[in-house]
């Protein structure tokens, strides 16, 4: 029995032929046809003591208000530059993958913020938000790296690295 293509019938087929209902993300099958990198807030992948120290003292401050935490205009920073990435990921034409299963039709752009927004915040069933005019496929975290799949064939490299560069951002291999 063969594999039951999420994208069966989408002009997503195409650039990404094989995603599956499956999490196939892990599988080795899977890295022959796409390339994974990341995006962060820090230009480098960090040791454990700088995960403690910076993702985990911003995480941390979720729910807190300012007043509270020192770190909450460090954790704001973080969140509005994802943000900022995001949004221009709306611009570029976006759709939503709902916890690997079910492509959303979004009417409005609220609803995409609301989805982006908890995939920054908060550790949960994530989602994929697929950009076919990049050929890229971003799949949300709430750690501040993001994880990206590019389908070599489609994948607007220059635009792309144009697009995390404004955001402040960083391409982590």
């Amino acid at each position: 029995m063969g594999r039951k293509k999420l994208f069966a019938n989408t002009d997503l087929v195409e650039m990404f032929p094989h995603y599956s209902y499956e999490h196939i993300w892990e599988q080795e099958n899977f890295k022959k046809f796409y390339t994974t990198f990341f995006v962060s807030v820090f230009d480098h992948w960090l040791t454990e003591d700088e995960v403690c120290e910076q993702v985990m003292s911003a995480v941390d401050v979720r729910g807190q208000s300012k007043r509270n935490n020192p770190n909450w205009e460090i954790y704001q920073e973080y969140e509005n530059r994802f943000a900022g990435f995001y949004e221009a990921l709306y611009k570029k034409g976006v759709h939503v993958l709902c916890e690997g299963k079910h492509l959303l039709k979004l009417k409005f752009h609220k609803e995409y913020q609301r989805y982006y927004l908890y995939d920054i915040r908060e550790e949960n069933e994530f989602h994929d938000y697929i950009v076919p005019s990049l050929g890229v496929m971003v799949s949300g975290n709430f750690d501040l790296t993001h994880v990206v799949h590019a389908n070599p064939q489609y994948f607007q490299k220059d635009e792309f690295e144009d697009i995390v560069k404004r955001a402040g951002l960083h391409i982590l291999t």
